[in-house]
């Protein structure tokens, strides 16, 4: 079994991040900074012979994909996959955080809230937050998209590892951040992963190995 090397890039930032605007599986196009630092990572990564490129099947991400790879010298298709989607935050997508953040205040508690965002699991905590105070049951939970996000990258790696290789995965911010932490807790900064970064993890034996962070084209 040889090492499947994963390239993981969040998506340019969209008008709904310029916005500050909670931003999950409702689409938005990229803005003009996302369209040129997706460029600029592309430039980064012209000469990089990727076995096999994988996107969202949200189209923030294939755009993204499609910006990164017009300087490269090799040739892709671009694989969407559904497991690689952000999380789903039901009737809470598309509200300003400045509207969120008191009503999280207002349900949890302050104190609450304050460790959710700065604690040990600030990540699974916030998620779940999400999806409480949506009520609904459409907002998903932190065990259901780090399953799901785990699943379809063990997926993927386990094509690629009689012969190992590059892959490139273009997903979304909260779910790749919630991958990395769960692999190494608190390597990330307090916010997200940034849009148009690149994370490297390798993939060998079944297990998951981070190798670098948040690093920008």
């Amino acid at each position: 079994m040889k090492t499947v090397h994963f390239y993981l890039v969040r998506h340019g930032q969209t008008r709904l991040n310029r916005l500050k605007r909670l931003q999950g599986v409702t689409n938005s196009r990229l803005t003009h900074k996302g369209r040129e630092a997706a460029r600029n990572l592309g430039t980064q990564l012209k000469d990089m012979d990727f076995e096999a490129v994988y996107t969202s099947d949200l189209k923030r991400t294939q755009d993204t994909a499609n910006f990164i790879l017009e300087k490269n010298r090799y040739a892709f298709d671009i694989q969407p996959l559904k497991g690689l989607r952000e999380v789903d935050f039901g009737r809470l997508e598309e509200m300003k955080n400045k509207k969120l953040i008191p009503l999280l205040v207002k349900k949890f508690g302050f104190f609450k809230v304050i460790k959710a965002v700065l604690g040990h699991n600030r990540f699974k905590d916030l998620v779940d937050m999400f999806a409480e105070l949506e009520g609904t049951s459409q907002a998903e939970t932190y065990d259901s998209m780090t399953s799901r996000i785990i699943e379809t990258l063990t997926d993927i790696g386990s094509q690629y590892q009689t012969r190992g290789g590059n892959i490139l995965i273009v997903s979304h911010g909260l779910v790749l951040s919630s991958f990395i932490d769960s692999l190494e807790k608190n390597q990330l900064p307090i916010m997200l992963l940034k849009n148009a970064s690149v994370s490297n993890v390798d993939f060998e034996k079944g297990k998951f190995k981070v190798v670098k962070i948040n690093q920008k084209g």
